[in-house]
């Protein structure tokens, strides 16, 4: 079979050379679940892990009184490093709201933070359908201004505090931002970096009119429903071709861009959500690169 002209090379040979046959549906959230965890773990361990890197756990306590624990990430370039106040990143794993851990994720994010010579902090915010909107939400939140409270103890400026969120984590990243700045969090976060968001409008393609989305959750649950994303930090978003999610994903851009927020937005042609979780795909290293200039220039 040929490949077809709007399937990247390396999603073809993936494929084997030949359209996937469809598997049947999961609808049990826990079968899902185990699924979304084990590709996750797969692609985490199929990562080196970075040469010094230090990690420490910290219990915080959410917006609801539930405590949490955050894992930060300090790569060598950080420890060697004689800058007072460095820049941090908030990072909000990918998991579909439903999966996922920082444990998980654990080489995938001590890689970023070696990438962008940046100190992590990852949240492992509480999942659906135990925990349901807004819990993770007020994780994410509890985070920000945890370490906004506590930025001295790590040798953090405030002000140079980034919000990264790879899929759901991406969404939720995005909905922190919007109610910092409902908030008037200060300061301000200074960047949005946002791996491809996932179903931003809550339930898009299922066939359920506006209404019933407007009325089904708030905006800070599905951040692409906002109407107004003025005052949003500068924002970097990437998204592929083919990802299920990529109207939505344009369509946030345009609108930032229509809001006078600062993007940089690209679409990455001929692979799937989740691209750059899969060591075949030579495009997850211009992503990459292009996250870790953005970062470095805050």
């Amino acid at each position: 079979m040929v490949r077809p002209p709007f399937v990247h090379p390396d999603y073809w040979a993936l494929l084997g050379g030949k359209a996937p046959t469809p598997a049947p549906p999961a609808t049990d959230l826990f079968t899902i679940r185990a699924s979304i965890n084990a590709a996750t773990q797969a692609a985490s361990n199929a990562l080196p892990s970075p040469a010094g890197m230090t990690t420490s756990v910290s219990v915080v306590t959410s917006t609801d009184g539930t405590e949490f624990n955050v894992t930060r990430f300090v790569p060598l370039s950080v420890q060697k490093s004689s800058e007072t106040a460095q820049r941090a990143v908030i990072y909000g794993f990918g998991g579909g709201l439903i999966a996922g851990s920082v444990n998980i994720s654990f080489n995938v994010i001590a890689n970023f933070a070696e990438r962008t010579a940046t100190q992590v902090f990852a949240p492992d915010y509480r999942l659906a359908p135990e925990h349901p909107y807004p819990a993770p939400l007020q994780d994410i939140y509890s985070t920000i201004t945890w370490l906004q409270a506590h930025a001295g103890d790590f040798n953090v400026d405030p002000a140079r505090i980034v919000a990264f969120g790879q899929s759901a984590g991406g969404n939720l990243m995005a909905s922190a931002a919007l109610k910092a700045r409902d908030e008037g969090l200060t300061p301000p976060l200074t960047a949005l970096v946002l791996a491809y968001l996932g179903d931003s409008n809550g339930t898009e393609g299922q066939g359920t009119s506006n209404k019933v989305r407007k009325a089904a959750a708030p905006y800070t649950a599905a951040p692409g429903r906002a109407e107004d994303l003025h005052g949003l930090p500068p924002t970097h978003l990437g998204v592929g071709g083919l990802d299920l999610f990529r109207d939505a994903n344009i369509r946030f851009a345009e609108k930032l861009s229509t809001h006078a927020v600062k993007v940089q937005f690209k679409i990455f042609p001929g692979v799937p959500h989740g691209f750059d979780g899969h060591p075949a795909f030579t495009l997850r290293t211009e992503l990459w690169s292009n996250e870790a200039r953005f970062i470095h220039r805050l």
